[in-house]
């Protein structure tokens, strides 16, 4: 393994110059592309998108029956069953792609706010 100034001359990419002038352009015209045809990638809307989109309740439902199989005691799976029907109500109807912070942030708060009915 090469070190000190034998590891900089092995890697040629990292002492090349960089021309401001055709960064700038590169950029420009990425920026251009994007304002015209949209982001790379981003799909929302499309018809082929409402195949993959999923709403938040049957995906949880889904995780849930997964996740019950690691659970041994039926006390914790009746606990994660709840969790998802009761407290996570607030999300159920929207789409996975459309949660924000604003609404995981509502549903912690409503369940931050709960009194406490038993110790786990």
């Amino acid at each position: 393994m090469a070190c000190g100034w034998q590891a900089v001359q092995a890697r040629p990419w990292r002492s090349q110059v960089v021309d401001p002038q055709r960064s700038q352009e590169k950029a420009l015209g990425l920026k251009q592309n994007v304002l015209e045809n949209g982001v790379p990638g981003d799909t929302r809307g499309d018809a082929k998108d409402s195949t993959v989109r999923k709403k938040f309740y049957p995906f949880a439902t889904e995780w849930r029956l997964k996740m019950e199989k690691g659970l041994r005691h039926p006390k914790a799976r009746q606990k994660l069953k709840n969790i998802i029907d009761n407290h996570c109500k607030p999300l159920h109807d929207l789409w996975l792609d459309e949660i924000m912070p604003k609404h995981v942030e509502a549903t912690l708060l409503a369940i931050w706010h709960l009194r406490e009915m038993s110790r786990d």
